[in-house]
């Protein structure tokens, strides 16, 4: 992604690096169980900030109703891994929605100029 052609301020840039990284990595983990599978990601400047769809054919699955459990009162070593990346999400992006349609996971996030 060319940021300057967008003109996004840095601080948001990270924000959508972010997001977009830990979403590509939860598909890549999870949704083709083990099988090869494509990701597609469609980016678009809005005049209040930017907007990311991000579609995969995986297994269906809805990350904004999925259970984050941070487990924050157990030790590092004590709690279980995963659920922290769709907190992550959920905390830098300003909304996200998920749609299922055809075969294809949907899901769009939005991110504001603050």
């Amino acid at each position: 992604m060319e940021a300057g052609k967008y003109k996004i301020p840095e601080k948001l840039l990270r924000r959508i690096e972010l997001a977009c990284e830990e979403t590509v990595i939860n598909i890549a983990s999870y949704a083709y169980q083990s099988k090869n599978g494509k990701i597609k990601i469609e980016c678009s400047s809005t005049s209040e900030g930017f907007e990311v769809t991000i579609k995969d054919r995986g297994v269906p699955f809805d990350p904004n109703k999925a259970p984050v459990d941070l487990q924050t009162n157990k030790p590092v070593q004590e709690r279980s891994v995963g659920g922290l990346g769709i907190h992550l999400i959920r905390s830098i992006s300003d909304e996200s929605s998920y749609s299922r349609e055809g075969d294809e996971n949907v899901f769009h996030l939005i991110f504001r100029i603050r």
